[in-house]
């Protein structure tokens, strides 16, 4: 299989099976471990990165996250540092971000076993007000991780929002 069948494949479990039923726009890296898959693409919000004192906007989003149902324990906790792992080596960010969709039923006890530190609820604004799972952030819990030493310190600078 070549990468860009294996690309194809991802991006078609994700729209098929994620509860989003959507790719990423922009650019996005894939990883898949075991059954496993993890995207990581760039935030919508431009933003984002000024929001942690980032002035250079190295900050990425951990897009999406999926395994098959009756997967076994750990397997998400592992296929984020997995990718989490691999992602670095690329030296494309220092910070990543996720969300957990509370609406959707998730709580981000995923991120939590995989040591991200946890930066509470996002606000709503206006365009995502009672749309829960819309892929957007606003009443979602934050998390978010270091990669580099600038990331893990704007994590415990006041520059959240």
């Amino acid at each position: 299989m070549t990468k860009a069948d294996a690309y194809s494949l991802c991006r078609h479990l994700i729209e098929t099976n994620h509860y989003l039923h959507s790719w990423p726009s922009g650019p996005a890296h894939v990883y898949v471990y075991e059954s496993a898959v993890v995207v990581f693409g760039l935030p919508p919000n431009p933003y984002l990165a000024k929001s942690f004192g980032l002035r250079n906007g190295r900050v990425w989003l951990l897009a999406r996250l999926w395994a098959p149902d009756g997967h076994r324990p750990n397997l998400l906790t592992e296929a984020i540092a997995y990718a989490v792992r691999e992602f670095h080596r690329l030296e494309l960010a220092d910070l990543l971000v996720a969300y957990a969709d509370p609406a959707a039923g998730h709580e981000g006890h995923i991120y939590r076993a995989a040591s991200w530190t946890a930066l509470g609820p996002s606000k709503e604004t206006r365009g995502n007000r009672h749309k829960p799972g819309n892929g957007d952030a606003g009443g979602k819990l934050r998390f978010a991780r270091g990669l580099t030493r600038i990331g893990k310190r704007s994590l415990f600078l006041d520059f959240r929002f």
